[in-house]
C-alpha cells in the first residue's frame, strides 16, 4: 500500500513516521525543507523523502499519481489549493491543512472521481468533532456545545510565553480570521481573541481562553442553540495577540515602506517565528474539553470529554503532532480497512457516528499512548 505524505512540519513528519512503522505501508514525505526531511528519515529509514514544490500542481499530480492514499499536512495558504487537487485523484485522502476555505465545494468533483476525502481531521477540528457527534447521537436534542483547546510548552521562556506547536502562520490566521459561533439559535460571527474566560488546568494551572473560528462544519451538521470553540493560552498572550491584530501587523494588506511594498503580516512572522520557534528542550502538553449538553427522554444530561497528552520522550514527538497526527493516521487506516463507507468530501462529524469507528480511533491513539477521551455523563442538570 503506498502513501504519500505532503507536508513535513512537525505534524506532517508524525504522520509519516507513524505510518511509516507499519511493514504494509511504503511512505513517502514530500517537502521543499530538506532539514525536515532529513530529520524524518533518520527518525524512520523505512520513510521515502522526495523535496519538491508542493505549490506545483504538475510535481503534485505525478508524487500523488501512484499512490493509495494521501495526506494532506500542507500550510493553510497552500492547502486548499492541494485538497481541490487531490479531489480529483480517485485516492483516499485525509487533510489537516486547516485551510480557510469551505472542502465541502470540492464534493461534487470528489464524487465523480471515485475520491474519499475527510478533512479537519486533526485534534481540534477532527478529533473535538467526533465528540460532539457522539455525544449528540445520544441526545435526543442538543442544547449547548463548548470545546477548549491548546497546545502549550510549559515553559515558553520567551516575552509571549509562547512557542508554536505547529504551523507558526496558521497560529497568527487564528488570531485573525472571524469567529464563527452559534448563539441564541443564531450563526453569527465574533472578532478572534475575544469573549475572554477563565479556565482551570490540573496540569498547566490557570489559562484563558478565547475564541477562535474552530467550529467550522459543526455549525452545519449540530443542530443547537449555543455552539463555541474557544483557544488556551497562558494568561496576558491575547492581550499581546491583540495588540499585534490592531496595529495593523497582522494584516496582508501590502503597505509602502521605503520605497517597497511589504506585507505586515510577513515582517511579523519574519521577527516572531524565531522567538515562537519550537526548541529540542521544550516540552509541550494538548488539553481539550468537549461539553455536549441536551435532553434525553426529557431528563437533562451533559456529556464531558478530557483529553490530556504530553510530550513522548521516547519518539521526541511533541504533543501537537500526536494528538493531531495519530488521529489523522488513525482515520487513514480505518478509511483504507474499507470501514468509512461515506463518499466523497466527508466532514470529521460522520466518524463520531459510527460507534465502532470512532471505537478504533480511540484504541489507535491508546496504543500510542494518547489518552481516551474521558466521556463523563451528569444528569438533572
Amino acid at each position: 500500500m503506498n502513501i504519500v505524505v505532503l507536508g513535513c512540519g512537525m505534524v506532517g513528519s508524525a504522520i509519516a513516521i507513524d505510518l511509516g512503522a507499519n511493514s504494509d505501508f511504503v511512505v513517502t514525505v514530500c517537502d521543499a525543507d530538506q532539514a525536515a526531511l532529513d530529520s524524518a528519515k533518520q527518525r524512520c529509514e523505512e520513510l521515502n523523502v522526495v523535496r519538491c514544490d508542493l505549490s506545483d500542481s504538475e510535481v503534485l499530480a505525478k508524487l500523488c499519481g501512484p499512490a493509495n492514499a494521501v495526506v494532506n499536512a500542507t500550510p493553510g495558504w497552500l492547502g486548499f489549493e492541494v485538497f481541490r487537487a487531490l479531489a480529483r485523484s480517485g485516492k483516499k485522502v485525509v487533510d489537516i491543512a486547516f485551510f480557510s476555505e469551505d472542502a465541502r465545494v470540492c464534493s461534487e468533483v470528489a464524487l465523480k472521481t471515485g475520491t474519499q476525502m475527510v478533512f479537519d481531521c486533526g485534534v481540534a477540528p477532527g478529533l473535538s468533532n467526533m465528540f460532539v457527534a457522539e455525544a449528540a447521537a445520544a441526545l435526543d436534542t442538543v442544547a449547548k456545545v463548548a470545546i477548549y483547546v491548546g497546545g502549550l510548552v510549559k515553559q515558553a521562556d520567551n516575552i509571549y510565553n509562547y512557542r508554536a506547536v505547529f504551523s507558526p502562520s496558521d497560529v497568527l490566521e487564528e488570531y485573525v480570521r472571524p469567529a464563527r459561533v452559534r448563539l441564541e439559535g443564531r450563526t453569527q460571527e465574533l472578532p478572534a481573541l475575544s469573549q475572554r474566560e477563565k479556565f482551570l488546568s490540573d496540569e498547566l494551572g490557570e489559562l484563558e481562553a478565547f475564541v477562535t473560528d474552530g467550529l467550522r462544519s459543526l455549525l452545519d451538521t449540530i443542530d443547537c442553540d449555543s455552539m463555541i470553540e474557544k483557544t488556551l493560552r497562558f494568561p496576558g498572550h491575547a492581550d499581546q495577540a491583540e495588540l499585534l491584530r490592531d496595529t495593523g501587523l497582522l494584516s496582508l494588506d501590502e503597505i509602502a515602506v521605503g520605497g517597497s511594498l511589504v506585507r505586515p503580516r510577513d515582517l511579523t512572522a519574519r521577527l516572531l517565528f524565531p522567538i515562537w520557534k519550537f526548541r529540542e528542550c521544550d516540552r509541550d502538553l494538548t488539553v481539550m474539553r468537549v461539553i455536549v449538553e441536551g435532553e434525553k427522554g426529557g431528563e437533562k444530561i451533559s456529556y464531558t470529554y478530557d483529553l490530556v497528552d504530553e510530550y513522548d520522550e521516547v519518539s521526541a514527538t511533541s504533543s501537537m503532532a500526536r494528538t493531531t497526527g495519530y488521529t489523522a493516521a488513525a482515520v487513514l487506516n480505518a478509511m483504507l480497512r474499507g470501514e468509512l463507507k461515506a463518499e466523497g468530501v466527508c466532514v470529521p462529524e460522520e466518524l463520531g457516528r459510527n460507534m465502532a469507528l470512532v471505537g478504533s480511533i480511540r484504541e489507535y491513539l491508546a496504543q500510542r499512548g494518547v489518552e481516551r477521551g474521558l466521556c463523563l455523563a451528569q444528569f438533572g442538570l
